[in-house]
């Protein structure tokens, strides 16, 4: 119920990224990788798309998108985005392109369809995750449309047939990407939490004493000691018994207790800078829409059942237009685009492997095909390409990866008029949060509803 949930008036700033409280959400250029039957490795970061608030520029906007406020950028059909999570508290976030679920393949509005899909997903034992939690999930790449596999967020013309909404609801009626965000704090009744004192052991031979509650997330371990060593947070594995602890897991999930000892492994970074191209004018239609591109392993973090008190939620709206209506509406010039996936193997540049755990979390995109597929032109598989293992810095042969996350330098009234929106939807979110464990509960009650009406018809 709404009037449970803690209330929540975040702090909001657009800078390079967007700031909700201690939330910073980046969004990055990239490389669109070869778009066919292989699953790439992992592309370069090639910086932050600009972000421009909407209401800055709502009198050279068309009204739909003008009312809509939040932040519009620019982005070429020759590159990619992905998208950039950087937190300390937690935030379950729910990302839809346009007004499809890009980790769950639902609508934004769940319904008696929805109900039913979900109940047999749990019958098969299947996840129905359909959020991200940071700071557990530093990134995603694109929509999720096989365990460990994404395809890549790639702009084309709104109406052109090709987008995530198009294929999937039938219509285009959102286009861009919306955003909703719920804070979570950490609630377990009943049960008073543990102060425990855990020894991290180095490589070098150094102890690390750290001393939490059983219920910290082991991201709060590895925070702690970028703190105290100034080792980033993505540079650092924790083993313990032999095992690899992951980021969004209880302490007390594994056991760890009074003088627990832990084993503090490194990884390297990757990433680099890619050569650009000088900007070519574009033609299509201003705003434009998500569609579906190549393929990348990546895994969404599955998030295993507790409790939490959670927060109203919020949402915002990224909107996107094409480099001749983007100069047309702010009189600025649009970025220089990058090269392409050939071009940038062919002058050597390496992509990258990273290992993840995997994940069984990914959605319902059975019918979803990519921008080759549709037009039946799939690209060319890159040989001889240079990949490199980001732990070891060592090139590595016949893999398909992810390369370590690129981390940058660290409401509204109700029918405001057009310029005076603010960053925050004054919609709201369509739906509030439910957990996959709530999710469950529901499906089962909203599909026995449904025969009960089936019976009486």
């Amino acid at each position: 119920m709404l009037e449970e949930l803690t209330p929540w008036e975040p702090r909001t700033r657009v800078t390079s990224c967007v700031e909700i409280d201690d939330l910073s959400i980046s969004f990055m250029r990239t490389i669109r990788v070869p778009d066919n039957e292989n699953l790439n490795a992992l592309p370069p970061s090639l910086g932050e798309f600009p972000l421009f608030k909407t209401d800055d520029y709502a009198d050279k906007l068309p009204a739909s998108m003008a009312e809509k406020g939040g932040i519009f950028i620019p982005m070429y059909q020759r590159e990619a985005l992905w998208i950039d999570f950087e937190s300390e508290k937690r935030y379950a976030i729910k990302i839809f392109t346009g007004n499809v679920n890009a980790i769950s393949g639902e609508s934004q509005v769940p319904d008696a369809a929805s109900a039913l899909r979900r109940r047999e997903l749990l019958h098969k034992r299947k996840p129905i995750q359909d959020y991200v939690v940071t700071p557990c999930q530093p990134w995603i790449d694109g929509v999720a449309i096989e365990p460990g596999k994404v395809r890549q967020f790639v702009a084309m013309p709104v109406g052109s047939g090709h987008s995530v909404e198009a294929q999937m609801t039938g219509q285009e009626s959102t286009a861009g990407l919306q955003f909703e965000i719920t804070r979570l704090d950490v609630d377990i009744p009943g049960e008073k939490e543990r102060s425990i004192a855990i020894t991290v052991a180095t490589l070098n031979g150094k102890s690390i004493s750290v001393k939490l509650s059983s219920h910290d997330l082991v991201y709060d371990v590895k925070q702690i000691i970028e703190e105290i060593e100034g080792i980033p947070v993505d540079q650092e594995r924790l083993i313990f018994s032999k095992e690899q602890l992951e980021d969004g897991r209880l302490l007390m999930d594994y056991g760890l207790g009074e003088g627990s000892l832990l084993h503090l492994v490194l990884k390297l970074r990757g990433g680099g800078p890619s050569p650009s191209l000088p900007p070519k004018p574009e033609t299509e239609k201003a705003e434009m829409t998500l569609a579906a591109g190549g393929a990348i392993r990546q895994s969404i973090v599955a998030i295993p059942g507790r409790q939490f008190r959670k927060t109203i939620t919020i949402a915002f709206n990224l909107q996107i237009l094409n480099s001749a209506s983007f100069s047309a509406v702010t009189g600025l010039a649009p970025p220089p685009t990058p090269a392409s996936a050939a071009v940038y193997a062919e002058l050597g540049l390496p992509f990258y492997y990273l290992h993840e755990e995997s994940s069984l979390v990914s959605g319902g995109f059975l019918g979803l095909k990519s921008i080759a597929q549709i037009d039946g032109t799939p690209d060319k598989a890159m040989k001889n390409l240079s990949i490199i293992d980001v732990k070891t810095g060592e090139p590595v042969v016949n893999c398909n990866g992810r390369n370590s996350e690129a981390k940058k330098p660290r409401g509204d009234a109700a029918g405001p008029k057009l310029g005076r929106v603010g960053l925050l939807d004054p919609r709201g979110p369509r739906t509030e949060l439910q957990f996959t464990w709530e999710m469950g509960c529901d499906a089962r009650v909203l599909v026995e509803r449904y025969a009960v009406s089936q019976a009486k018809k």
